[in-house]
């Protein structure tokens, strides 16, 4: 199988529906935010708002309109 990814300024959180293996989100991504993980992803509102409330992750900053678009 194909490993998934999520498309080009989409969000790269996992989705709620997936369970067994990694699905991305894939909404139009409006923040980098930062978890354990050595790298920010890019995230959603609503991936962002869970993380930070429920993850211990913080907002680095909002996605620049280039950054949205690639």
């Amino acid at each position: 199988m194909a490993e998934l990814k999520a498309g080009p300024g989409r969000c790269e959180e996992a989705s709620t529906l997936s369970r067994e293996f990694y699905v991305p989100c894939n909404a139009p991504a409006t923040l980098l935010v930062k978890n354990r993980d050595p790298r920010p992803y890019r995230m959603c509102a609503a991936c962002a708002d869970h993380n930070v409330h429920n993850r211990g992750a913080r907002v680095v900053r909002p996605l620049t309109e280039e950054e949205r678009r690639t």
